[in-house]
């Protein structure tokens, strides 16, 4: 049980350990990862003949 109170985020498939590094690999991932379904979403939209421009 010592063991896990030492290290809280052993269940995490990541390593924070280093915040500056951590904080330069999430920001692009989020980024890239919530951001591609919208822009698929525009480009269906807004395309000739797209639902937005018939």
């Amino acid at each position: 049980m010592k063991e896990l109170a030492r290290h809280p985020t052993h269940h995490l498939p990541f390593s924070y350990t280093n915040k500056s590094a951590f904080k330069y690999k999430l920001i692009p991932f989020a980024t890239v990862a919530f951001g591609l379904p919208w822009l698929a979403i525009g480009w269906r939209w807004y395309r000739p003949g797209g639902m937005k421009n018939p």
